[in-house]
């Protein structure tokens, strides 16, 4: 799996801590599971240039995917045909990732998906809306036909769920979420306006330049500090 950005201010030495870190080839670090257990999560990170996130099934599958970025390597036939290898976000993963979700909806559906999937191709394209496409191809036809159905289903419940118990956010997500089922394969697609992503997120930058300015006891505030409460200026958002 693929994701391509601008990760210059991301913390990943905190936000793997659990994994080992190791520097790797002219660019990259390698974040891998540590012998014995005690990471979550069993896939190796690489982070290659600040730009590309690289994950997979292992330390040696990482490694051997930053040698053909840096050209120690030569190009091997990819899972994804190169007119395929699009967006932000890309790659083949197997039905481990939609069994877990699934299993949060309706956990007689993560047996189904394990059973039946064979692979799932995913795509995000998050330049300004955040727009997923989740394609899940099985074996035998009229069972992915059930399954998306049941699929279907489940979204349908978990929403009239988040709106009972007042998860209006859940409510939203949920509400862009479709699945669009076509014989052998099905699409989970997930559609959400940049709008909605403003608004849940405005107030992060508030919460970073208070941290950013603490003010000693004592001390006035610096002229440009955010104030305390967030819907205080907002008409500069």
């Amino acid at each position: 799996l693929l994701v391509s950005g601008f990760f210059e201010g991301v913390d990943f030495d905190r936000l793997l801590e659990d994994r080992g870190r190791a520097p790797y080839g002219d660019a990259a670090v390698i974040y891998a599971p540590r012998p014995g257990g005690g990471s979550e999560g069993s896939e190796a990170i690489g982070i290659w240039d600040d730009s590309l996130v690289v994950v997979g099934p292992s330390e040696e599958a990482v490694r051997a995917a930053i040698d053909r970025i840096e050209g120690r390597a030569p190009l091997e036939p990819g899972a994804l045909d190169v007119f395929d290898a699009y967006g932000e976000v890309y790659g083949r993963l197997g039905p481990t990732l939609l069994a877990r979700i699934a299993a949060g909806f309706d956990p007689t559906l993560e047996a189904r998906i394990n059973e039946i999937v064979e692979a799932m191709e995913l795509h995000v394209d998050a330049q300004r809306d955040i727009g997923m496409r989740l394609s899940v191809r099985g074996r035998r036809p009229e069972e992915m036909e059930q399954l998306a159905r049941a699929l279907g289903g489940a979204l349908a419940a978990a929403r009239l769920a988040a709106q009972e118990s007042g998860d209006e956010d859940l409510a939203r997500l949920l509400d862009y979420a479709e699945i669009d089922p076509a014989g052998a394969y099905f699409d989970l697609r997930l559609a959400v306006p940049f709008e909605f992503i403003e608004e849940k997120l405005g107030d992060c930058r508030w919460v970073r330049r208070r941290s950013a300015t603490p003010v000693e006891e004592g001390h006035d505030a610096p002229a440009d500090a955010a104030p305390a409460d967030p819907e205080e200026g907002a008409g500069d958002r």
